[in-house]
């Protein structure tokens, strides 16, 4: 008899620890994440609008307003801090060697005559002809991800 009560109490003793472990594998996996999950998708293409896409630009309007650019936000699915570098190259040239201007996170520029001349002067232009310039803004938020490109502007 008392081995049958010593048994007894090794089986209600394992029956106990079992479900002690089923209990707590129960509280362990039944927890669920609460987190917000970010996926990295493509931005949303600018969308670039000039004033004008004639310009003459003198010397003696030096100071004057030349040209303002705007352009759409880019959006990444999430409030990504965008970065926005506006080129500038020669009609053709595919933006193989373009100017750039970093433009921060702004999503307009208006550039004096000066400053757009400076600009210009940096591409092989000709002095005192009709240059044909297009210009575009690119819209990125790592080195790691391919920037996304607005259309391109013509301008002469």
């Amino acid at each position: 008899m008392i081995n049958h009560i010593l048994k007894s109490s090794n089986m209600k003793s394992t029956i106990n620890k079992l479900f002690i472990l089923c209990l707590m594998s129960l509280v362990l996996f039944a927890c669920e994440k609460d987190e917000e999950r970010l996926i990295l998708q493509n931005g949303t293409t600018p969308v670039l609008a000039a004033s004008t896409t004639s310009l003459e630009l003198s010397e003696d309007n030096a100071q004057s307003d030349a040209i303002s650019l705007n352009w759409t936000a880019s959006d990444y699915g999430y409030q990504a801090a965008v970065n926005y570098i506006l080129q500038l190259d020669m009609k053709g040239n595919n933006f193989a060697k373009p100017v750039e201007v970093d433009m921060g996170s702004v999503l307009s520029k208006t550039f004096t005559v000066l400053e757009f001349n400076t600009l210009l002067n940096r591409l092989p232009v000709r002095a005192f002809d009709t240059n044909e310039i297009e210009t575009r803004v690119v819209g990125s938020i790592s080195e790691n991800v391919t920037g996304v490109n607005s259309n391109t502007s013509t301008t002469q």
